[in-house]
């Protein structure tokens, strides 16, 4: 059995004499790494494996540290006989790239030559550091073999010197740099990492022609570069810091300074890419335009909007046999963020810091990404449904979509009268508070203005809609529950509650649009209160927002004018929530989603024990994270749940027509 203790050390690096050789020790608390502190030193922390760390150990005598990672760690344990059980070693798991950390002593040498066999034979990479009583007196490294294609950096060179505009130097500099860091990182150390990032950057070198041939304004050239610059940057600094040479390369993340974050940004990728290989290989965005081509049972407008048929309407299944074309998926550029918390753009997504240290709690799991997903999905789906304001053709589309008589003769022209039926109402809901309403003749005037104000609320609805649907599989409990914890961890939002609270009214009544459309929000409000008495936020009174939420509520049930007011709100946003549920979501990706494919393969199976490290592989790493989830679970099961997701997930095929 392979463990890990709950409670942290701290490997620390401190500066002996500048200049100088360094020194590195064992702290048993982050107080004592304080008091020693030095202007070079650097820490993280890690966990010993159990029964092989004293609780009073220290780096003395003649001895070899060893680096070693990204791997499984019971791999490693399991190749090499003896490993975890010879006296003369001690063994962490640390977060970082080198996630696994040994120390020899000089009567056990030959393990140093057995690890350093098992690396070579199975390209991985690692550091060896030659201490006497914890002075690095030498340090021999081994990064992956092979030689870099240098077709990326030689593009990365050639856009260096292209773009001749002042303005967007500075950016293009950051740029250049920072993508050349991540691929040139990655390549030494984490081969699947470094094909990502190739990806990434023939992607944006499609952004360069795009501006080069005039088909994107200077200013959204420089907002898609800024956008990747500083995902780079970061993901870079974070992942492949602590690698080889450890001692010149830092971690701006100050509790990981010393060996990076590695690992937790492996897991992330994995996450974010196993839904893509489902989600973004489907083709969504392009299987809407192929919405054009579905001319059966198109419904009228009565239907669209209320008929209960038309729910069962799959996107998938409808546009099954027509062919559909598209760029492939590039992956995202994932990392962690104090400042950006969980967010998403077009190419790149953050998650919050503190994800590292509870990636398996309420308040700040990782499976929030999931929302910050639906956002680029979601945002794709309105690059075809909604309509261009710089297009006079898309504008006069969407006038006649406005009109009483107008019939669609297609389901993506029905699609497109949703997406107007709804931000029109929410106009109208707005004019409503002054006791103003719009006529037709204004409603087409002022459309531009319309869709203009509303694009930003619109999405919000589609993507807690999309979200509650595909990764809450429509279950309004699960999907309260994770939604208002994370919440709970943001300071400074009460103001925005009502509208938090109505946007989570409309994602659960996704799972009751086929009641009674009088009974529809009622339903909605009774199950999302009874769902908010269960969240227990146990993070900070002033935070309470669920409390805020329910006063809300109280409110509404004893004040007749502002239920019939928030009502008229939902009866608007409910289209766009019978928008997703009708043209964006396929129970059968969906069920994709959820599907362990290891079970049909040759896979290493077996339940995973919590803190016990094996070979086993995971299935599907939305089932996973969900079963680990808890109120306040430790930096160690954090740790194990993210290399579980780095190292043991069963990587499965996209989804096909």
């Amino acid at each position: 059995m392979i463990s890990i203790e709950a409670k942290a050390r701290y490997l620390v690096l401190h500066d002996v004499g500048a200049p100088g050789p360094k020194r590195i020790v064992l702290e048993k608390s982050l107080e004592l790494c304080v008091e020693k502190w030095t202007p070079g030193s650097r820490v993280s922390p890690c966990w010993p494996i159990k029964g092989t760390v004293s609780s009073d150990y220290s780096f003395t005598g003649n001895q070899t540290l060893f680096f070693i990672g990204p791997i499984q760690p019971a791999e490693l344990f399991t190749a090499i006989e003896g490993i975890l059980v010879a006296p003369q070693i001690s063994i962490w798991v640390t977060a970082g790239c080198f996630n696994v950390v040994l120390c020899i002593d000089h009567e056990a040498k030959e393990m140093v030559t057995k690890i350093k066999r098992w690396a070579n034979k199975n390209t991985v990479a690692y550091e060896a550091w030659g201490l006497d009583r914890g002075i690095i007196k030498n340090a021999v490294s081994r990064s992956l073999s092979g030689s870099l294609d240098h077709t990326s950096l030689k593009k990365l060179s050639q856009n260096a010197k292209a773009v001749k505009n002042d303005f967007l130097q500075p950016a293009l500099q950051e740029n250049v740099i920072a993508s050349a860091t991540g691929l040139t990182r990655s390549f030494s150390v984490h081969r699947p990492t470094s094909l990502a990032v190739n990806q990434v950057i023939d992607a944006m070198n499609g952004v360069f022609d795009a501006h080069d041939k005039g088909k994107i304004s200077t200013l959204d050239f420089q907002a898609r570069m800024l956008s990747m610059n500083a995902a780079m940057s970061r993901f870079s600094s974070q992942a492949f810091s602590g690698i080889p040479p450890i001692q010149t390369t830092e971690c701006h993340f100050w509790i990981h300074s010393l060996l990076g974050t590695g690992s937790a940004n492996i897991a992330l990728n994995n996450l974010t890419h196993s839904i893509q290989q489902v989600l973004g290989e489907a083709k969504i965005p392009e299987r809407l335009e192929k919405l054009s081509e579905v001319v059966s049972e198109v419904p009228d407008n009565t239907e669209l909007v209320m008929g209960n048929a038309l729910l069962r309407f799959d996107l998938f299944k409808s546009t099954e046999g027509l062919e559909v074309n598209g760029k492939p998926v590039v992956p995202l550029v994932n990392y962690f963020s104090g400042r950006d918390g969980f967010s998403s753009q077009v190419q790149t997504l953050s998650a919050p810091l503190s994800t590292i240290a509870e990636c398996n709690s309420y308040r700040s799991n990782i499976l929030t990404a999931t929302h910050e997903l639906s956002h680029i999905f979601v945002q794709s789906a309105l690059g075809v449904l909604y309509p261009n304001l710089d297009s006079q053709s898309d504008i006069d589309e969407a006038r006649n979509a406005t009109r009483m008589d107008f019939k669609a003769s297609n389901h993506l022209e029905a699609a497109k009268k949703l997406v107007i039926e709804a931000v029109v109402l929410m106009e109208q809901a707005k004019q409503a508070k002054s006791n103003q309403t719009l006529t037709s003749a204004q409603v087409s005037d002022m459309l531009p203005a319309i869709l203009s104000r509303w694009r930003q609320e619109m999405q919000e609805i589609m993507v807690h809609s999309f979200d509650f649907l595909y990764f809450h599989k429509g279950k309004a409990d699960f999907y309260v529950t994770s939604i208002w914890h994370s919440w709970c961890a943001i300071p400074g939002i009460a103001d925005r509650v009502p509208e938090y609270l109505l946007r989570t009214i409309c994602a659960v009544s996704a799972d009751v649009l086929d009641a009674l459309p009088q009974q529809i929000f009622d339903s909605a409000v009774r199950s999302t209160k009874e769902l908010l008495e269960t969240v227990d936020s146990q993070i900070d009174p002033q935070n309470d927002y669920v409390s805020i939420a329910l006063e809300r509520i109280e409110e509404m049930e004893k004040d007749e004018d502002l239920k019939k007011k928030i009502r008229q709100e939902f009866e608007a946003r409910k289209y766009l929530v019978r928008l997703v549920k009708t043209y964006l979501h396929s129970e059968k990706l969906e069920n994709a989603l959820f599907d362990d494919h290891s079970v049909r393969s040759t896979a290493r199976k077996g339940n995973k024990a919590k803190l016990r490290y094996d070979t086993n592989h995971i299935g599907n790493p939305l089932a996973f994270l969900r079963k680990q989830l808890k109120a306040n679970p430790s930096e160690a099961e954090s740790l194990w749940v993210l290399h579980c997701l780095a190292f043991d997930l069963f990587q499965r095929e996209g989804i096909r027509s």
